[in-house]
């Protein structure tokens, strides 16, 4: 083989490399196209995630007051309970406090009347005052 042959086997191999170069340098381009494109999504991707996280941040403080507030309202309807069952239960020693008056009450009437007819009876029967019957 001659130096011409050679140097052009050379020159073909290294338009060959050339164009090898060039298709991966084509390539290497695409997947930096696609490495932007992926990074764009993820950046929209964690700005949604932020996004979403906040809103939780946000959830879990008006869970937080709102439990506040129950345990506020618990506490209020159990002290109105307590207060409910004092009332209820000096309520109950009233009833029967009324009851037992009452009774009491009545035998004092019964004693009257009793007293009362023997009065008029003994009043009658003196002659003091006329028979009503």
């Amino acid at each position: 083989m001659t130096t011409e042959e050679m140097l052009l086997k050379l020159l073909e191999e290294q338009q060959k490399t050339n164009e090898r170069v060039e298709k991966i340098g084509e390539h290497l381009e695409k997947l930096e196209n696609k490495v932007e494109y992926m990074d764009q999504k993820i950046n929209l991707t964690n700005s949604k995630l932020e996004t979403l996280e906040n809103k939780v941040d946000y959830m879990d403080q008006k869970i937080n007051l709102t439990n506040s507030k129950l345990e506020k309202l618990e506490s209020k309807v159990e002290y109105m309970d307590q207060k409910i069952n004092l009332t209820n239960s000096k309520l109950d020693d009233v009833r029967i406090d009324v009851k037992y008056s009452q009774k009491l009450v009545q035998k004092d009437i019964n004693k009257l009347k009793d007293a009362q007819d023997t009065v008029i009876a003994v009043l009658e029967h003196r002659g003091i005052l006329k028979s009503v019957n």
